[in-house]
């Protein structure tokens, strides 16, 4: 065994915990390790209700928020996952067999209970049910006991979720906004400067070019010759 896993084992660090650390980096192996420490999941008590009846978890989980759970052991053998998704209570076999804990085979892998419940903390169980679309994210016990403080928290995701949604459709719709062409503005007429007063010169023009009405012949009067001409005698 390499020196460094005995110094660390020395520390009480789990060969399990070992593995993680080496593959993921001890600065992400630290954040893991810390939120996990500091959920209500870490103690057992919280969600591990071993003589609790299916009736009794029906009654317990009544009303909690999606994703309260608690695990009970079955009279029929194993264990049984009870868990509130979108206002129902659901109930999933949990199969213990020499490989670990599981939902299904080839998936009973986990060494422990607890192991399983770290693992669905964040995780969905959708992986092994489409209907369920929640995490292990409230023990039973812990929102019993907290029921008013959880429900303040739950609302204020909501809100900062609802706010998150909406600062998205404004973003979408500026966007969109963007996209389209400008608007077509209607131009004015381009006013020439002096029109009236070329119009005025044009029809003073058209007049001085108008032919002179001719003027028709006078008539003239032709009196009958006096004298010897004037008539013929017939």
């Amino acid at each position: 065994m390499p020196l460094r896993h005995i110094r660390l084992k020395d520390f009480g660090i789990k060969d399990e915990d070992i593995k993680q650390l080496i593959e993921m980096g001890f600065e992400a192996w630290q954040q893991r390790y810390e939120s996990v420490i500091n959920q209500p999941h870490n103690d057992e008590s919280m969600w591990f209700l071993k003589d609790c009846s299916r009736d009794n978890a029906q009654d317990l989980l009544n009303g909690a928020p999606t994703g309260t759970f608690l695990i009970r052991a079955r009279s029929a053998g194993h264990y049984a996952l009870s868990i509130v998704c979108k206002n129902s209570i659901n109930h999933c076999i949990i199969y213990e067999t020499e490989s670990g804990y599981g939902f299904a085979a080839p998936y009973n892998i986990y060494r422990t209970l607890k192991k399983l419940v770290e693992h669905y903390a964040s995780n969905s169980l959708e992986e092994h049910n489409d209907t369920l679309t929640t995490t292990l994210r409230i023990p039973a016990v812990y929102w019993y006991q907290n029921k008013e403080t959880i429900t303040q928290q739950l609302q204020e995701e909501m809100e900062m979720e609802r706010q998150q949604q909406h600062q998205v459709e404004l973003e979408q719709q500026m966007q969109e906004h963007m996209m389209l062409p400008p608007p077509i503005v209607a131009s004015a007429p381009i006013a020439v400067a002096g029109s009236a007063a070329l119009m005025h010169g044009n029809n003073d023009m058209a007049a001085s070019q108008t032919p002179p009405t001719a003027t028709p012949p006078q008539a003239h009067s032709y009196g009958s010759s006096s004298g010897d001409n004037g008539s013929s005698n017939l």
